[in-house]
């Protein structure tokens, strides 16, 4: 029978000894896992993707042999946590794998198919779920329409915070640039005379400028307050979401 070595045995357990390559006996073995999203709601202001993950794998034997059939044991793995769709009753069964028995006729072709499946959750924040993604799920009836809406309402919320951070930015950047100009016509300023036009124009600028940078400030701090106040309201409305 050839040469073989069995681990440690507990008493009345059993193994399978493999001895030999039967070579009138082609295997050839197909599938994969694949995901998909069963239902999609928003559970303390986090999308919450319900999935079905399922891991088929197809044993496909041919005998060669047109004299005698075959009967072939499948060992397949056990994956932690998955429960067995089909077969429905394996052959046997222990903490690391199932095996299947399948009958080969002399000069035909048969095949076991084993699913094994599991539900699973994903999470994502609420901004940071993709609305097309979540309209393609509304469309398949995995997501509600009231899920739908409340992504959108936070994401218009959010925009509003961008668009003050955005006025906020451009108001900084105006202030810098009229220091900037400041600090150059001062310099200039030392260099002519104190009666001339150009330095009386200077002058005009500078006042002109000074008003400015005021307005700025006053204009800045609303906008800061209005940028808390944005932000507190999507934080509130994200904080308390809950929509099947």
């Amino acid at each position: 029978a050839g040469d073989a070595q069995i681990a440690h045995m507990s008493a009345g357990e059993t193994r399978l000894l493999a001895y030999s390559v039967d070579l009138d006996v082609e295997h050839r073995q197909e599938g994969g896992q694949t995901q998909t999203v069963q239902k999609v709601r928003i559970v303390d202001g986090m999308v919450e993707m319900r999935l079905q993950r399922e891991n088929r794998t197809k044993h496909i034997f041919n005998n060669k042999d047109s004299s005698r059939g075959r009967t072939i044991i499948v060992e397949q793995p056990r994956l932690g946590g998955w429960d067995l769709v089909e077969p429905a009753k394996p052959l046997e069964v222990n903490d690391q794998l199932y095996r299947f028995e399948v009958e080969v006729a002399s000069g035909k072709e048969n095949a076991v198919e084993i699913l094994q499946r599991v539900t699973d959750f994903s999470r994502v924040g609420v901004l940071d779920m993709n609305i097309d993604t979540l309209l393609m799920y509304a469309r398949q009836g995995k997501a509600s329409d009231a899920v739908v809406e409340a992504v959108r309402k936070a994401a218009s919320l959010q925009q509003a915070v961008h668009e003050i951070e955005r006025e906020i930015q451009r108001l900084e950047n105006e202030r810098s640039e009229i220091t900037r100009d400041q600090d150059r016509i001062r310099q200039n300023m030392q260099t002519i005379d104190r009666n001339s036009d150009l330095y009386r124009r200077y002058m005009t600028k500078l006042t002109e400028q000074e008003t400015r940078v005021e307005q700025i400030a006053t204009t800045l701090k609303q906008k800061q307050e209005e940028l808390s106040e944005a932000r507190r309201k999507l934080s509130e409305y994200i904080a308390e979401l809950k929509v099947e």
